[in-house]
Formats: structure tokens, C-alpha cells, sequence
């Protein structure tokens, strides 16, 4: 069973592989045909092939010696075959019956007898071919299911007794269809006698990326190309498009052009080709660039009266182009080198004849110079016809190329498709060889088409630049496909933490539209201020409302159309993103302590970010500071928990007056530019000198709670207890006290402090603040060593933080109550926004809608609650609030 299945196997690999011959000939008039067999002697292939003769096995091990090539060889064997009866086998066909013999491909019937007259049944037809084959059939097990084993390859045999052409039909299937085991070709590949099949792609694939020049990259597919699809912005180099790209006549090769060309020999560019040319997926690979080879001059080619074209190996540069025509007698002047030619402009026409032309002063982008070249130039009036022929077509877009480039000044008048009326909407061309003409008023119709390009427009003829004229009017038949395949669109890139590219495989309508493109972080909250602008080809930059924090995004895009005469609308999508740190770190405080004589002055500069501790990057390199522009730090600790914050060392004494820092990186790499920010410039933290911590450093004193003051300071205290603090009561109280119990953070730029209050400091009311939180000489040391004189935050400058709490409800009417609060409302709310914080029910549940079922007033301390609906009798509501109000403070 196993046996078996690998045939199978073997069979389902070469099915697409299977070459097209003619039908309606016999297995036996292919054999004749392509040389595998001779035939018996006769005058016609019929009498050759004997199609209707019984089949010796004699015949057999002749027919199977030529089959395999081998018929010179083994006529002329000289080892007898063994069997019993060898003497009753023909002369001719001893040699022949030996050698089938000797390789194996013919064994003899039981009692070793050869039977060199007898049938061939198709079983031993389908063994011999199956061991000539390489599969071979060598035991008693084996040829019992010959038959089913090599139909499994795709040999049907029948199984009596045969005839030449019966035999001959197996025979051709098995030379011509079936691979030889353990090689990828059939046996009459193998001979020479039969082509290669020829397999044909069904999907575009790059078959190869090759570089022999520093300007060139050769890109290798295994079909053609859409013409439409090979553009720059689909073949991207290192990190920017292509210069140029140029597909090949065929269309199978493009040659892509770098940005920039690299001056560096050998150079490895990293090569991107675009899916959107057709591909399953981007193809991407390193292509080695190594120029060994000296440019030279391919050819000189005449183009037009006063133009020639000088053709050279590979793309080159001029360093001192030197092009003379008969040693200087004839004027000439060298355009700049496009790719591998230089266009030579004539003073005049020249008379009919062959010129000398010396050409020197060019290189190639690796540096090696053209040797000094002489060559000729053969100048002859172009007397032939002017044609034209269409190279591509859509249904709002044809071009057309003439034979030769054109002298007038072609119109929309000098050409129009089916009807006389259907003239294009604008042409335009380049080199006035190739024109594109643009149908929007008269579109072509899917199919084929007629596009007729006038001798004249009236006024204007068709002339190229001898002096021909386009002989009549000339029509030229087109095809249009119309497009009916919606554009695909892929991330192309993630620019930085608030931006990222798109690429649509066509020309799209609609990739600029805010609305189309929805933007989430993971938990699944859109971002806010989404927005889309063209950047080249079928790429967009989709910004994404600000500079966004590390993670996986989704982007939906949808709405989006492309281009065609009937718009294409493209399915939503929901493409996925990854956005990392580009951005690197930025300093934010830059301060310096003047320390206590025979003590190193300290410089604290802290950054945005945790940043690198290691390598030529690392926040703790001293090359990476100078203080006042000279001083390189003796020493640079880390500074804090955060990884935010460094000290600088510098000698004793020194008066601090500017701090510059340069090539620090964040943890990511992202590295700042080396050594261009000092303190005091425009953007930069200016620096200061640290004094004792005073009440200008607290930034915020707020009650959390009737029995919880929040204290924030602008310094990092690391250690703090409770005698740091005493609070003195408020309303009107004497109590003066420590804090019960205190709990701080700090994040590395600041400290919050939690004061928790002991009963007889602790407020009554939520209205109620201390009437001073006061901070006790030295109880605040800074990170930096410096500490406070005592000073107090009094209650005019603490935040009433709480909250203000209900006090009483009362109805006012059938639809109207009031609730009334333990403090007053800040002033200036907004009525609308606060009805929101309230949660007002009827009896079966249903909830009041804000601004619909009920709207609200204030004064002071008491909301009045106007219903829409009056109650009726014994009609109850409840009244809430939300679990956090926001509005009503």
C-alpha cells in the first residue's frame, strides 16, 4: 500500500506539468514521429507501425532497447541470455533479449523459458514498462498488481494480449507523461527527444533580484506585469521609492533605479517589491550591488536629424563628457546622462553619410571611467513609414506610441475612437513619441475597440521629425478589460508614535475623508482626531490625532473607492499596527546645588523618560555633558528609582552657569543629536540653582475627605514622617497636631503626601478646610539634599476637594422639589451637564432623562428639580446620584 501511494503522489505532482500534443494522432505515429521507434520497413508510417500485428516478446525486448535509447548498444551485446529456450530465439533479437535481460527490464516465464514468440499480455507490457521506468517490479507480490500500480502513474494498460498498436499507446504515455522515478522529467525529456513542458504561472511571483551595477537592480518575474502597476511608489529602496523603474519588453524584468545611487562598492540595498504589483504578499531581499566591470559604448544610434544617441553598458555619470563628430568639424553638444545614454544634440543636419564620433569623460556610479572611444555614427534620412500601435489601454485612458517621434504638435483632434465625435479629452507626452490620451466625456466600452489616429486635424499633419507624414488616417484595434476588482490596502509603514502610512493597490477616491478610517487602541476606544493626507502614488499618511503611547492598534478602513469607470468600493478592513518609541528622550529640569566647601557641586538633569545606562548612547557617559562649555563631569550617578534622573559631579568651587547634553538615548535607542542642547536656549529647561524648599514648591494643598488632606510637592522627598507636618483645625477650632498617620509617593519630579488627621484636627462639615497645614523646619530633604525653614499653606490657598453631601429633599409641588446640599455649589455651572449627575426613577424603574423628563436650577447650596410631568397621587420617585458626579461640586 505504501508503494502505491507514492505513485499516486507522484502522479498528483506532474498533472500540471503534462505537455499538449496532437490529438488526433496514435500513440504509435508519436513514437515514429519524435524518434523512438523505426517501425517495421515499409513505404508509409502505417506499414512502419503495424498497428494490427500481434506483439511478440521477442519484438518486445527490441521495441524497449529503442524506447530507451539504447538500440545501437544492444544490438551489438555480446553476452548471451540464459534462458532454456535461447536457442529458439531469432538471430536478430538475441542481443536485444539479453541486454532487456541483463538491465532488468524483461524476465523469463517459470522453467526459465523466454517464449520468444509468445503474446504480450498487457501485465507484462505494464512491468516492462514500469522497471525501464525505474520502478521496478521484482517480485511475484509486485506483479500481481502491476496493472493497477502503473494505471497509479498514469499508464493504462488493458490486460490480454496486445497488439503493436495497443502497445505503442502505453508506450507513448509512459515517454511522454510519466516522470522517471527519482527525477523531475519525463524519459523522453530525458533522451532530448521531447521539449520541456512548459508550466505555465498562475500566480505572479518574483523569480530573482540581481544587482551588477550600482544603479540597477534587475527584478526578475515569472509572468508578465500589469504596465499600470510597475510605478516607483511599488518599488521601494532602502527607505524611500524608487528613482525610476523601466519594464522590460517582455514585461517580465523591471530595472528599478535607487534613491539615492550608492557611491559605496560592493552595496547591499534593501529591496522592496510591493504586493499591490500583483503579488500574494511583499517580496523583500537583500540585493548585493558589486560593480567590477568598466562601463563601455554599446552603440550609437541615430534618432532624428540633429539628435543621436550614445548607448553605454550601464548607467553613468559625466565627469568631463567630451563628444566630438569628425574630430570637432561638425557641432555637438552632450545632453546630461539619463541612465545608460546621453543624448547628442547637432548643430545641423548632416548629408547622408558615416561620421566619426569620439566620445570620452564619462564613468560609471562605482567610479570606473569609459576608456576614450571611437566609434561611428551612420547618418541616412529614416524614410520609413510613421506607424503607431496602442501599449495600454483602459476605458477613460489609451497609449499610443509612434514609430518614430513626432515634429507638429499633436491635439485632441488627431485621434478618437468608434465615432468621429469620440475625441479625447487632453493629450499630453513627454517625449513626443508616446502620447496618453484621456477619455472622460467619451469612456471606451469593455471589449475591443477602434482608436483612429488622423494624417491631420485640419490644419496640423502627423509628421515626424524626417519630414514623413502618417500616410492616411490609421486605425488601430484595441482592447479594454473594465476593472470590476475593488483596491486592497495594507499598513505600509508606521512613521513614527503619531502617524502611520497606508497603501491602497490602485488609485483610490475617498483615502483622504476622516470618517472612512477608525482608529482603536486594544481595550477598543477609538482615538480622537483621526485624519488622512495624500503622500505619493497610492500612499496615505493616516495621523492619528497626536503622539500615542507604545502598543497594538486596529485601523478599519472602509468607504474607500477606486478609480475605475464604475467605482470599485473596497470591503472594510480591519488591519492591525504596532507603534513604538521613535521619539528620544528630552530633558525637562536641569538644577545644581551649591554644596558645602571640599564637597564636588551637584547638577541634576532629568529627562523625559527612563534612558540608556549602557554603551556610547548612555545617560551615564560624562562625554555626554559639558558644564559651562568646557568641563567634563569628574562623575554621572544614577539619580533615583525612576531611571529619569542623573547627577552630575563637577569640581568644588565651580559656579554652574550653563549645562549642554547630547547623544543620550532612550531605552528604545531613540538617540538625542549630540551635544546641541544647552540650558537657556529656545525650548530647553532653563537652569536653576536649588534653594531651601519653600511654600512656592508645594503646588497644591486639597481636602480628600472630612479626615484626609492631599499635600503635593514639587521636589522628590524620599523620607518622610509624620513630624514633617501639623495641622491646625479650622471653623473656628484651636487644635493644633501632627498628622495620626501619613502615606507619600513621589514619581521622580514630585511628591504626593497623604495626611491623614486625627480626630481633633479632622472636619465637620464638607466645607470645612484646616485653617493652616504647616511644614516644620527640616522635616522636607529633598533628593538633591536640600531641605525647608518652616513656612504654612494657609486655608485661602487649600482646595475644597470634597464633594458637597445631601442634607434634606422636599417636595415643592406636584412637579417640582428641591435637595438641599451641606455647602454651596461652585458658582458658574452648567444646569445641563449637572441634571446628568442626578439619578431620578419612578416606581416601576424607569429612569428620568436628563433635560427630557426633568431640568434643573441652582442657588447657593439648594437644586430645584422641575419635572415635565407633574406627579400624581401617591406617586413616589427615588433620587440618586451618580456613583461619581463630575458636575455638581
Amino acid at each position: 500500500m505504501k508503494r502505491v501511494l507514492s505513485l499516486v503522489l507522484a502522479l498528483v505532482m506532474v498533472l500540471g506539468m503534462i505537455p499538449t500534443f496532437a490529438a488526433d494522432m496514435t500513440g504509435g505515429e508519436h513514437l515514429l514521429e519524435h524518434g523512438f521507434i523505426a517501425g517495421k520497413p515499409g513505404d508509409t508510417d502505417a506499414a512502419k507501425i503495424d498497428a494490427g500485428a500481434a506483439l511478440t516478446r521477442q519484438e518486445l525486448a527490441a521495441l524497449i532497447a529503442e524506447l530507451m535509447g539504447e538500440k545501437e548498444i544492444a544490438a551489438t551485446f555480446a553476452q548471451p541470455a540464459d534462458y532454456a529456450d535461447a536457442a529458439s530465439i531469432g538471430s536478430w533479437a538475441r542481443p536485444f533479449v539479453a541486454y532487456a535481460q541483463y538491465n532488468g527490464w524483461m524476465s523469463g516465464k517459470p522453467g526459465n523459458i523466454f517464449d520468444p514468440t509468445g503474446p504480450v499480455p498487457g501485465q507484462q507490457l505494464a512491468a516492462v514498462l514500469m522497471n525501464a521506468l525505474g520502478y521496478t517490479v521484482d517480485t511475484q507480490a509486485k506483479y500481481a498488481t502491476v496493472l493497477s500500480d502503473a494505471a497509479a502513474l498514469g499508464i493504462p494498460v488493458s490486460s490480454g494480449d496486445l497488439n503493436r498498436g495497443q502497445a505503442f499507446e502505453a508506450m507513448w504515455i509512459a515517454v511522454s507523461e510519466v516522470n522517471v522515478n527519482g527525477e523531475e522529467m519525463t524519459l523522453g525529456v530525458k533522451l532530448g527527444k521531447l521539449d520541456p513542458p512548459v508550466v505555465v504561472p498562475t500566480e505572479l511571483a518574483v523569480v530573482s533580484a540581481t544587482a551588477t551595477n550600482l544603479a540597477e537592480i534587475n527584478v526578475k518575474f515569472n509572468m508578465e506585469l500589469d504596465v499600470a502597476k510597475v510605478t516607483v511608489a511599488n518599488f521601494r529602496v532602502g527607505n524611500a521609492d524608487a528613482a525610476a523603474v523601466k519594464l522590460s519588453e517582455d514585461k517580465m524584468t523591471v530595472v528599478v533605479t535607487p534613491n539615492p545611487i550608492s557611491a559605496v562598492n560592493p552595496k547591499d540595498y534593501a529591496l522592496v517589491v510591493k504586493m499591490a504589483v500583483g503579488l500574494a504578499a511583499d517580496y523583500t531581499a537583500t540585493v548585493t550591488a558589486f560593480d567590477t566591470t568598466l562601463p563601455v559604448i554599446q552603440s550609437v544610434v541615430l534618432t532624428g536629424p540633429t539628435t543621436f544617441d550614445i548607448i553605454f553598458s550601464e548607467p553613468i555619470v559625466a565627469t568631463a563628457p567630451s563628444v566630438l563628430v569628425n574630430n570637432g568639424v561638425y557641432g555637438a553638444a552632450p545632453m546630461a546622462p539619463v541612465g545608460n545614454k546621453v543624448t547628442v544634440m547637432l548643430g545641423a543636419a548632416l548629408p547622408d553619410g558615416t561620421y566619426e564620433v569620439k566620445i570620452s569623460g564619462y564613468a560609471d556610479y562605482a567610479g570606473f571611467p569609459i576608456a576614450t572611444t571611437t566609434t561611428s555614427l551612420v547618418y541616412a534620412k529614416d524614410t520609413s513609414a510613421l506607424t503607431a500601435s496602442i501599449t495600454s489601454a483602459k476605458q477613460n485612458e489609451v497609449v499610443v506610441k509612434f514609430s518614430k517621434k513626432i515634429a507638429t504638435t499633436l491635439n485632441v483632434n488627431h485621434f478618437y475612437h468608434t465615432f468621429s465625435a469620440w475625441a479625447p479629452n487632453t493629450v499630453t507626452t513627454t517625449d513626443n513619441q508616446t502620447y496618453t490620451l484621456s477619455f472622460t466625456t467619451y469612456t471606451i466600452p469593455e471589449g475591443n475597440f477602434n482608436l483612429v489616429v488622423k494624417a491631420t486635424d485640419g490644419t496640423i499633419k502627423t509628421t515626424d521629425v524626417w519630414g514623413i507624414d502618417l500616410a492616411a488616417n490609421t486605425t488601430i484595434v484595441g482592447s479594454v478589460t473594465a476593472d470590476k476588482t475593488p483596491p486592497t490596502v495594507v499598513v505600509k509603514e508606521v512613521t513614527s508614535e503619531s502617524a502611520i502610512k497606508v497603501e491602497f493597490s490602485e488609485s483610490v477616491a475617498g483615502a483622504t475623508t476622516a470618517a472612512n478610517y477608525i482608529v482603536r487602541k486594544a481595550d477598543g476606544t477609538a482615538l480622537v482626531g483621526v485624519t488622512a493626507t495624500h503622500d505619493t502614488g497610492n500612499v496615505y499618511i493616516v495621523n492619528l490625532g497626536g503622539v500615542q503611547p507604545a502598543g497594538v492598534y486596529t485601523i478599519e478602513i472602509k468607504n474607500v473607492t477606486d478609480t475605475a469607470l464604475t467605482p470599485n468600493t473596497m470591503l472594510p478592513v480591519v488591519l492591525s499596527f504596532t507603534v513604538t518609541d521613535k521619539t528620544p528622550p528630552t530633558v525637562t529640569a536641569v538644577s545644581w546645588v551649591d554644596t558645602a566647601a571640599a564637597t564636588p557641586e551637584y547638577v541634576y538633569v532629568t529627562f523625559s523618560e527612563a534612558v540608556a545606562t549602557t554603551g556610547a548612547n548612555s545617560a551615564l557617559d560624562k562625554n555626554n555633558y559639558r558644564v559651562n562649555g568646557a568641563i567634563i563631569p569628574t562623575e554621572v550617578t544614577a539619580f533615583g528609582v525612576a531611571g529619569t534622573k542623573v547627577r552630575l559631579a563637577v569640581p568644588d568651587g565651580t559656579v554652574v552657569a550653563s549645562v549642554t547634553w547630547g547623544q543620550i538615548a532612550d531605552l528604545a535607542g531613540n538617540k538625542m543629536v549630540n551635544l546641541t542642547n544647552t540650558t537657556g536656549d529656545v525650548g530647553v529647561p532653563a537652569l536653576t540653582l536649588e534653594g531651601a524648599i519653600v511654600a512656592g514648591d508645594i503646588i497644591s494643598v486639597t481636602t480628600k475627605s472630612l479626615n484626609t488632606v492631599e499635600v503635593v510637592i514639587n521636589k522628590v522627598i524620599p523620607t518622610l514622617t509624620v513630624a514633617a507636618f501639623t495641622v491646625e483645625e479650622g471653623a473656628g477650632g484651636a487644635d493644633v497636631a501632627a498628622p495620626a498617620i501619613i502615606s507619600y509617593t513621589n514619581d521622580g519630579t514630585k511628591t504626593t503626601v497623604i495626611l491623614t488627621l486625627t480626630a481633633s484636627t479632622a472636619m465637620i462639615n464638607s466645607s470645612d478646610k484646616p485653617a493652616n497645614v504647616n511644614f516644620i523646619a527640616g522635616g522636607l530633604v529633598s533628593d538633591t539634599g536640600v531641605t525647608n525653614a518652616a513656612f504654612s499653606i494657609a486655608t485661602g490657598d487649600i482646595v475644597d476637594g470634597i464633594a458637597p453631601s445631601y442634607a434634606s429633599i422636599a417636595q415643592v409641588d406636584n412637579d417640582t422639589f428641591t435637595i438641599t446640599l451641606d455647602e454651596d455649589i461652585k458658582a458658574a455651572q452648567n444646569v445641563s451637564l449637572m441634571a446628568t449627575d442626578l439619578v431620578i426613577k419612578k416606581a416601576n424603574g424607569t429612569q428620568l432623562v436628563a433635560g427630557v423628563g426633568y431640568t434643573i436650577t441652582y442657588a447657593t447650596n439648594v437644586i430645584t428639580v422641575n419635572l415635565a410631568t407633574p406627579l400624581t397621587a401617591n406617586e413616589t420617585l427615588s433620587v440618586a446620584s451618580i456613583a461619581a458626579p463630575q458636575y455638581i461640586v
